[in-house]
């Protein structure tokens, strides 16, 4: 189903390239290695085809020398969002590759990915803004389970100590690692509501769970 008609997902981290590596899929979505704020990502969310037929501006020149990455926009004035292109030197090289993607984006086909972990005092208005997508979607949480909501003890950001340092675990790294242990990722983006998987259990090295 996935190669005769492509998915585009939206993600608001690098899920959405993630999948689209494991599956050995093309990108089928400009939305690939960017930062987002979640005001910006939300109103993305609410008319998506809108701002995806609309050119991608430059807002900030990427730095590397100063750790400085570019920032793109797409529209003007309150009809418009900003993401951060983390993973390129330079705008031109972000638009080259938003461009190319671009191209692929199939509207008849869309998948909406967000998340929250535990330290977020505005989950409960991003979760309602959530309900209101229209299209198929999937929500990282470490709350209550619900409709088209995965929820997981490993959204949580919590320390880990790591030899003598100590590291920060959060949603986004378990989404990025393991969330196809726990579910069917091709049920998951075709629109089968049954794509948990049974019988996954937490471990020494993945503590994700159903709850």
């Amino acid at each position: 189903q996935l190669i005769e008609n492509p998915v585009t997902i939206l993600s608001d981290d690098c899920w959405g390239g993630v999948i689209y590596h494991y599956l050995g899929l093309p990108f089928s979505s400009p939305c690939v290695n960017i930062l987002w704020e979640k005001e910006e990502y939300f109103k993305l969310m609410q008319a998506p085809l809108m701002y995806l037929e609309k050119e991608l501006i430059m807002v900030r020149e990427g730095d590397l020398r100063n750790g400085i990455w570019p920032v793109g926009q797409l529209g003007e004035g309150s009809e418009s969002v900003k993401m951060q292109f983390v993973h390129s030197i330079n705008f031109d090289d972000a638009k080259v590759q938003w461009d190319k993607r671009k191209e692929r984006i199939n509207k008849n086909n869309l998948f909406i990915k967000m998340g929250f972990n535990g330290f977020d005092d505005r989950k409960d208005i991003w979760l309602e803004e959530f309900k209101k997508v229209p299209y198929k979607k999937v929500c990282f949480f470490n709350g209550e389970r619900g409709e088209n909501i995965f929820a997981s003890e490993r959204f949580l950001i919590r320390p880990i100590r790591m030899g003598r340092s100590v590291e920060y675990y959060s949603y986004m790294d378990w989404c990025r690692n393991y969330s196809y242990l726990g579910i069917d990722i091709l049920k998951l983006l075709v629109g089968d509501k049954d794509y948990l998987r049974e019988g996954y259990k937490e471990n020494k090295e993945q503590k994700g769970r159903i709850l």
